[in-house]
C-alpha cells in the first residue's frame, strides 16, 4: 500500500533510539481551501495525481528578464507532489513550559540515489524569491506586480504547527451546493461505524432523499440548523429558533422496540 514500515523504534527496518508514538496519516488533497483545508482522495501514494508547477530562480524585485538579460535564469517548470493533509492521532500533548504546546509537523524527503540522506522536501520562504505556484495559476498584471513588496515571510514553526481537533469533531467542505437559496433546515446525523463499514452499505449520493424524522431510529446524535441560507432576509420558519437551531423535539421521539 505504498507505505513506510514504522514501529516504535524503527524507521523502514533501521532501528533507533527513539521511541515514537502515534499513528500519522498521509493523505493527497483533491481541492484546497484558503484556510489550509482540504478534501483528502483516498488514492494511495502511487496514484496521487501530481501538478506542474512553475519556478522564478530570480529575485524578487529584480529587473532580469529571460527574453533580456543574458544572465537571468530561465523559469523552471517541473512536476510537483500535490498539497498534502498531515493527521497525527493517539498522541498526548506533552506538558512543560520549555516545549511546544501542540505538534509541529517537518515533512522529508530522501530517494534510491541517495540512501540514508533525508532533506527537507519544501523551500523556506525567506521573502527573497516568488515561491512556486501550479502552472495554470492566472498571471498578475503588470500593475498588481507594482504594488507588491515581495512575499511574507512565515515563521517556520508557524507554518508546520498542526491544530489540535476533538476525536469526535469532523470538518466537512463539499465541492458543490447543500441546497437552494433561501429557507433552509440543515441536520446532522452521526452514525454507528457498523453502519458504513459493512459490505452492504452503499453511500448516499447528492439530492438522495432519506426517511423524515424521527432520526433517532438510526443516528447515535443528530442536531440541526435552520435559516435563509445565503440570503439576509429573515424569514419565519416552523420549529426554527430565534438563533437558528432546529428544536430537537423537531428531531427526535420515542422509537418503540421492533418485534417480530
Amino acid at each position: 500500500d505504498s507505505r513506510i514500515s514504522v514501529t516504535s523504534n524503527s524507521v523502514a527496518g533501521l532501528h533507533t533510539a527513539a521511541n515514537f508514538q502515534g499513528k500519522i496519516q498521509l493523505q493527497e488533497c483533491m481541492e484546497g481551501t484558503k484556510d489550509g483545508g482540504c478534501m483528502t482522495s483516498p488514492n494511495s501514494f502511487q496514484h496521487w495525481s501530481c501538478p506542474q508547477c512553475k519556478y522564478d530562480p530570480n529575485p524578487v524585485g529584480s529587473d532580469m528578464d529571460f527574453s533580456l538579460d543574458e544572465e537571468a535564469s530561465p523559469q523552471r517548470i517541473y512536476t510537483s507532489l500535490p498539497q498534502m493533509k498531515v493527521t497525527l492521532q493517539g498522541v498526548e500533548s506533552p506538558k512543560g513550559s520549555e516545549i511546544f504546546n501542540q505538534p509541529r509537523v517537518v515533512m522529508l524527503r530522501s530517494s534510491v540515489k541517495e540512501t540514508g540522506v533525508w532533506k527537507k522536501l519544501y523551500m523556506k520562504d525567506t521573502g527573497k524569491f516568488e515561491l512556486p505556484v501550479a502552472v495554470d495559476a492566472p498571471t498578475k498584471s503588470p500593475d498588481d506586480m507594482m504594488d507588491e513588496e515581495g512575499s511574507t515571510v512565515f515563521d517556520a514553526f508557524t507554518k508546520q504547527a498542526m491544530i489540535l481537533r476533538q476525536p469526535s469533531r469532523i470538518d466537512i467542505a463539499p465541492s458543490w451546493c447543500y441546497g437552494p437559496q433561501g429557507p433552509l433546515y440543515l441536520v446532522a446525523c452521526a452514525v454507528n461505524s457498523t453502519l458504513y463499514e459493512s459490505t452492504d452499505f452503499a453511500n448516499f449520493t447528492a439530492g438522495q432523499k432519506v426517511a423524515p424524522p424521527p432520526f433517532n431510529d438510526r443516528c447515535v446524535a443528530v442536531s440541526g440548523r435552520c435559516g435563509s441560507a445565503c440570503d439576509d432576509g429573515v424569514v419565519d420558519m416552523h420549529r426554527c429558533t430565534a438563533d437558528g437551531f432546529i428544536e430537537q423535539s423537531a428531531l427526535v421521539a420515542k422509537i418503540l422496540p421492533q418485534k417480530n
